[in-house]
C-alpha cells in the first residue's frame, strides 16, 4: 500500500517488519532503503550452510560404515557426495582430497565413468581454490580419459 502511495520508507519498514518482525524500525535508518532482500538472502545462505554441515556429518558417518563393511561402491559414492559438500562450504582442500580418493577408488573398481566424474569435479575445485596449474592438469587428464572412452 505504501509503495503505491509513493512512501518508500514506510513501504520498506512494513516489509522489514514482515520479514524480521519489529526488530527493524523505520526510524533506525532514516533516508535509507532497507535491504530486506539482502537479509532474506543471508538467512537462506546461513540455513543452507547449516544443512550442508549436517549433511557432511551424516556422510562422514556413512563413510565409516561403508569402509567397515568393505562396500567400495558405497564408499566411492559417499566420497563423491562429501567432496561436493566440502566444496559448497568452501573447504576446498578437503574437497580436492576427498575427490582424489573417490577417483582412486573408482579406478581401482574399474569404474572409469565414475573416476572421470570425480576427476572433473576435482579439477573444478582446484580452479576454485586458485590452483590453476593443477586444475588444468587434472582437467586435461579428464578430457583425455573421456575422449578415450568413446573409442
Amino acid at each position: 500500500v505504501y509503495a503505491r502511495l509513493g512512501d518508500t520508507r514506510k513501504a520498506m519498514a512494513a516489509l522489514a517488519r514482515g520479514v524480521m518482525g519489529d526488530a527493524v524500525q523505520e526510524e533506525d535508518a532514516p533516508g535509507k532503503v532497507l535491504g530486506v532482500t539482502s537479509r532474506a538472502s543471508t538467512i537462506i545462505n546461513v540455513k543452507r550452510f547449516q544443512d550442508t554441515a549436517r549433511t557432511i556429518e551424516q556422510h562422514q558417518t556413512s563413510l565409516k560404515v561403508y569402509q567397515t563393511r568393505g562396500d567400495k561402491r558405497g564408499e566411492a559414492n559417499c566420497l563423491l557426495l562429501l567432496g561436493q559438500a566440502y566444496q559448497e562450504t568452501q573447504r576446498l582442500g578437503q574437497a580436492a582430497e576427498t575427490l582424489a580418493a573417490c577417483q582412486a577408488l573408482r579406478e581401482e573398481m574399474n569404474d572409469f565413468q565414475g573416476a572421470a566424474e570425480a576427476m572433473k569435479r576435482r579439477g573444478c575445485v582446484l580452479a576454485d581454490a586458485g590452483d590453476a596449474g593443477l586444475a588444468v592438469e587434472v582437467l586435461e587428464e579428464y578430457l583425455a580419459a573421456v575422449s578415450g572412452q568413446g573409442e
